[in-house]
């Protein structure tokens, strides 16, 4: 292997595909590494790609687990479709609504990372914070039918690496457990490093105060909680 050709055409270590700016995201970076794996970064934080689908693949394993079926998932905060791509691999045969504020992201999802090709997924660009607070019911069709209640419900909502207030608030969680399935679970993704520990371990705390079950697992830099 030619290291030299290597470090001369990515001399930071990956090459910027694409760089763009989102009126939602602010600047967006489009990087792939040495490896040919790329990803989505918003203020140098990984937003969607390989390093979020590695990232999720726990929690999902997790969930099997559980033993218990899924056959509607929904995904608040979509982005360029990692996770759905992770609900597709264990759970083939699930009807998946990714809802994503960001247009632009899709955008990308779909130029670079084939979300296109993810079979039994429908994606919605709206604000999925005002919508499901709004009892707005975020359906998922299928066929002659809809979907109102999911089996998991998959919470990933960020703005570069801040959560949005009314995305931490009881009422927001209210309507996310509202939205399960009788026996569905719902996943919460928080960072969890410096001064956002005391943020997701307060909010690990509300969580408990809403849903009987609450489960944390620690997947650096993430902290996911599952819920039911």
């Amino acid at each position: 292997m030619d290291f030299k050709f290597f470090f001369k055409k990515f001399p930071r270590g990956y090459l910027v595909l694409e760089k763009t700016e989102s009126k939602i995201n602010g600047q967006i970076e489009v990087r792939e590494d040495i490896f040919g794996k790329r990803g989505i970064f918003v203020n140098k934080l990984s937003q969607s790609g390989h390093l979020v689908e590695r990232l999720w693949q726990k929690p999902i394993k997790r969930v099997i687990s559980f033993r218990f079926s899924v056959k509607s998932c929904l995904i608040l905060g979509a982005g360029a479709g990692s996770v759905a791509k992770v609900i597709h691999k264990f759970f083939p045969e699930a009807k998946i609504l990714g809802v994503e504020i960001d247009p632009m992201m899709i955008k990308l999802g779909k130029k670079y990372f084939n979300l296109s090709t993810v079979k039994n997924l429908e994606i919605k660009i709206c604000d999925a914070i005002s919508t499901i607070n709004h009892k707005q019911s975020l359906l998922l069709r299928n066929q002659s039918s809809t979907i109102n209640q999911f089996d998991l419900i998959l919470v990933d909502i960020y703005l570069g690496d801040e959560v949005p207030e009314k995305a931490k608030a009881d009422e927001f969680i209210m309507r996310v457990k509202k939205s399960l399935s009788p026996s569905g679970m719902a996943i919460f993704n928080r960072l969890y490093y410096g001064k956002k520990k005391k943020e997701a371990n307060q909010f690990e705390s509300r969580l408990k105060e809403i849903f009987p079950q609450v489960e944390s697992l620690r997947i650096s830099p993430s902290i996911f909680f599952l819920c039911r």
